[in-house]
């Protein structure tokens, strides 16, 4: 597979570094990658109805229009494009936080920290590609694992809660046994995909969609050591 890398910010020199960096970590880890870089959100913006991007590494201190506003423009597009944002300062985490960023990288950019950063968001694209099939009332439903926020088991029945949700009669555990490493079981009746999680509290799990789920006492530090392993 070749990977689609963009590259977007107003500084030559900061294009060139980001530029070697990612062809590095592609052949350190024998990947393939196409690499476009934008000199500006607006030159971006120009091209962005016909980009296939798979990353995008974000500068955010740019020029009338900054890395910032491009990100929530994509986000209200329904874009969901994996970014890395890159910063010189600080200021800006909770903005990352708003725009649902893979991650914040402080310039200089450490290599290691961004080879680190690029093969979660290589894991965020193949999860992209992935599904599940489950049988309902007869019918196969084909359910893209990143649209899976929760699982939950009533009784005898386990409903999985995707873009729509998903009722079946059959166990828990045989659901579980199909899932990776990017679900965690926060409670008896409950299984959490990792990538929803807005908010982790000692009792319960707040999801990107504000749905709020019970945890289990005694799995918060669990769930915490998951979320640093997979994240």
């Amino acid at each position: 597979m070749v990977y689609k890398i963009g590259i977007c910010d107003d500084q030559v020199v900061e294009q060139r570094y980001l530029q070697s960096l990612v062809e590095k970590w592609a052949k350190s880890e024998n990947h393939q990658v196409e690499i476009e870089v934008y000199a500006s959100a607006e030159s971006f913006l120009f091209r962005e109805e016909t980009l296939t991007l798979d990353l995008l590494l974000l500068d955010i201190e740019m020029g009338a229009m900054d890395g910032v506003s491009l990100a929530k423009h994509l986000r209200q597009a329904q874009q969901e494009l994996p970014i890395i944002f890159i910063s010189g300062y600080s200021d800006y985490l909770a903005d990352g936080y708003d725009v649902s960023a893979l991650h914040y990288l402080l310039k200089p950019v450490n290599p290691e920290k961004l080879f680190e950063v690029l093969n979660r968001g290589i894991k965020q694209v193949a999860l992209e590609e992935q599904v599940l099939l489950f049988e309902s009332s007869g019918t196969t439903h084909s359910v893209r694992i990143k649209n899976i926020r929760y699982i939950e088991v009533q009784s005898n029945y386990v409903t999985v809660h995707a873009n729509e949700s998903i009722r079946m009669k059959r166990p828990l555990k045989e659901i579980e046994e199909l899932l990776d490493a990017s679900f965690f079981r926060i409670q008896r009746s409950y299984i959490v995909q990792l990538n929803w999680i807005k908010k982790i509290t000692r009792k319960e799990v707040i999801l990107n969609d504000e749905t709020k789920l019970p945890l289990a006492r005694g799995k918060y530090e669990a769930l915490n050591q998951q979320m640093i392993r997979y994240l």
